[in-house]
């Protein structure tokens, strides 16, 4: 698939609301962050980020990397102080 065809294609991924918060905030990081941060960030359960930011991938609006990064444990006693 030529690269113009390949980008336009992933903008209707952005028309989901959800979607969108998800992108945007992923992509207003200035490192890479996981999807449990991505999930609290937003306020939707962890299987409906994960669900949304794959189609993300799908579409290469995001890359992934598989690391470890904070245990979503970490994350919520953080929020909770």
């Amino acid at each position: 698939m030529p690269f113009a065809d390949r980008d336009a294609s992933g903008i209707g991924s952005l028309a989901d609301p959800v979607r969108r918060r998800l992108y945007e905030f992923v992509c207003a990081q200035a490192g890479a962050v996981s999807r449990e941060q991505a999930a609290v960030a937003i306020g939707i359960p962890l299987h409906q980020a994960k669900f949304h930011l794959d189609k993300l991938e799908g579409e290469g609006l995001l890359d992934t990397d598989y690391a470890k990064l904070e245990s979503p444990f970490e994350i919520a006693i953080d929020m909770f102080r």
